[in-house]
């Protein structure tokens, strides 16, 4: 009688990841002012007798998260989140199929990090401070342009150094692609002398400050 045959003393070998993308590189473009990244690598030098059925591309920001696969060694990302964010990084994988079936298998990851394209935190200017009472008051005008990809930024009001207002800067661009807003900031409780007033704007591309200006409660 045949005695079935067993591969319990000869195990078959466990597939192999494809070797990593060679030559990552990420280089920001404003082509007739679409600012965008482009990164391009080279296929891995060896598969390990996958079949090769893409790469995988994340990416790790203050922006907006991405996650997608590709088939070419070559990738433009257009998001004006991720372009104006600050600790941008890409990580691609390359992506291969055993040939026997079964789970693909990820590479080892290759990352490169890419500085933001622009600041696009909105300008923000005190226009005018007053003092009435005991209150300080300051008129804060946030704006700027479409192109530069944010249009809404986080407000602070400081008063000789001290937080005492935030609010949300958020506006439409209008004509040429600019716009602003204007807020109202009340500060009260204020002892009586010369104070100094700034103000900050603020988003995942950076922080912008206005001031100091001058009030002085009497």
């Amino acid at each position: 009688m045949t005695q079935p045959t067993s591969d319990i003393g000869n195990p078959q070998p466990q597939p192999v990841p494809p070797d990593p993308v060679r030559n990552l590189a990420g280089t920001g473009h404003n082509d007739s002012g679409s600012w965008h990244i482009d990164l391009a690598w080279n296929p891995p030098a060896d598969l390990h007798g996958n079949n090769l059925v893409g790469y995988q591309i994340t990416s790790r920001s203050a922006g907006p998260a991405l996650s997608t696969t590709v088939t070419a060694t070559r990738f433009t990302d257009s998001d004006d989140e991720r372009n104006c964010a600050r600790n941008r990084s890409y990580t691609v994988r390359a992506v291969g199929q055993p040939p026997g079936g079964g789970s693909a298998l990820l590479s080892q990851p290759v990352t490169v990090t890419v500085a933001p394209l622009l600041n696009c935190t909105p300008d923000v200017k005190i226009v005018t401070v007053t003092a009435d009472g005991n209150q300080v008051i300051a008129t804060i005008q946030c704006s700027g342009s479409a192109r530069s990809g944010l249009t809404h930024s986080d407000l602070t009001v400081l008063l000789d150094g001290d937080v005492k207002w935030t609010g949300a800067c958020i506006f439409k661009p209008g004509g040429g692609a600019v716009g602003s807003a204007t807020y109202v900031a009340s500060i009260n409780g204020v002892d009586a002398g010369e104070h100094q007033v700034t103000a900050t704007s603020t988003t995942i591309s950076g922080t912008k400050t206005a001031g100091p200006s001058s009030a002085t409660v009497t």
